[in-house]
C-alpha cells in the first residue's frame, strides 16, 4: 500500500525521478491509495491541465477516507514526534498508519 504526498504526484507528473518511477510502479502494482489531504494539496498547487490528469488517477484508485478520529490521532502523533525529534513529519505516513490500524487490525 502506497500513499504518496501531493508533492510526489506533482514531481512524477513532470518526470522528476525517483518520484516518477515510484509512482509508475505503484500504479502498475495497483497498490496506490490517494488521501483526501493529498488531493486537496494537489488541486491547490496545480493548473487545470495537471488537475485533469490527476482526476484520471482518482477514478482508478481508492481515496482513503480520513475521518475525524484518524485526523485527531494523526495530529497528536505528529505533534509528539515533532517535539521528540525536532523535525516536522508529513501527514501522509501518519494518516496511512492510523487508517491501517482502524480498518485492517
Amino acid at each position: 500500500m502506497y500513499l504518496p504526498d501531493a508533492n510526489v504526484f506533482i514531481k512524477a507528473l513532470y518526470g522528476v525521478e525517483p518520484d516518477a518511477s515510484f509512482l509508475r510502479k505503484a500504479i502498475e502494482k495497483k497498490r496506490l491509495y490517494i488521501s483526501v489531504v493529498s488531493t486537496a494539496e494537489f488541486f491547490a498547487k496545480t493548473a487545470k491541465k495537471e488537475k485533469e490528469k490527476f482526476e484520471r488517477l482518482l477514478v482508478r484508485f481508492p481515496n482513503l477516507p480520513i475521518d475525524l478520529e484518524i485526523a485527531r490521532l494523526a495530529a497528536e502523533y505528529r505533534t509528539q514526534f515533532s517535539r521528540k525529534t525536532k523535525r516536522m513529519v508529513s501527514f501522509s505516513p501518519v494518516f496511512i498508519f492510523y487508517f491501517h490500524c482502524k480498518f485492517f487490525l
